[in-house]
């Protein structure tokens, strides 16, 4: 099966800004997925999708392709990461006449997920009937324990959290997140699939949004519970 890497990076962030090239452990954040995308060696290309100049080049300087720079509307808040693949795709299979068989969709603000992690994914991609592998991690809260907050500071619905606070901890279920570390596909999209999930712990699960995250982040870089990625020389 042939897959492509994709790595969607505007340079346009707000919460953190140029959040894609902070350092992270000796290594601009982009440069985490790049390295273990390439190191996995489950996809063939690794492509970087990106409106920004200086994050297209430090892209190239750790191995990643980027063939065409995304247009600037494609790079706005608003945007779903899933239209920069699409124009990608669109631009690969007219000026390369290349389609993959399968795209896997590596945000790089989720620096921790791991080579095993990518390579489970791309095995679970390759069973029987299914279309697409979304990463989920055990859910910070339990949906019991979830309320919106109204006016006045009222809280919603507080009877509901009561009864589910009453059952017993060992006989609830287990809840998932999507934690945004993975998402694969089979491609073009009209062949269909039931969607699977690959499960990851917490601590390669980190999605970096703001300083906090990132603080956190290289704090455990700091602790030695996460590796920094090797070049794979590839």
């Amino acid at each position: 099966m042939k897959c492509l890497a994709v790595v969607p990076a505007r340079g346009s962030s707000k919460r953190l800004p140029r959040k894609n090239l902070l350092d992270l452990g000796g290594l601009p954040l982009i440069a985490w997925t790049i390295r273990v995308a390439l190191e996995s060696q489950v996809c063939h290309r690794v492509v970087v999708s990106t409106e920004d100049a200086e994050i297209a080049a430090v892209a190239r300087e750790h191995g990643a392709e980027v063939p065409v720079l995304r247009p600037e509307a494609l790079a706005m808040d608003d945007v779903p990461n899933q239209a920069a693949v699409d124009h990608l795709l669109f631009w690969l299979q007219e000026h390369q006449g290349y389609q993959p068989d399968a795209v896997m969709n590596l945000q790089p603000t989720s620096p921790f997920r791991s080579v095993e992690d990518l390579k489970a994914g791309f095995a679970k991609l390759g069973e029987a009937g299914v279309g697409s592998v979304v990463s989920v991690s055990p859910a910070d809260v339990p949906p019991h324990l979830l309320r919106l907050v109204g006016e006045m500071d009222g809280l919603s619905d507080w009877s509901a959290v009561a009864g589910c606070a009453a059952i017993d901890s060992r006989l609830r279920p287990q809840y998932f997140q999507l934690n945004g570390a993975l998402y694969l596909e089979r491609y073009p999209r009209e062949l269909k699939g039931r969607q699977v999930v690959l499960r990851m712990p917490r601590e390669r699960s980190l999605d970096i949004d703001d300083r906090w995250d990132l603080e956190v982040a290289r704090a455990l870089v700091i602790a030695g519970t996460v590796c920094v990625p090797q070049d794979s020389g590839r």
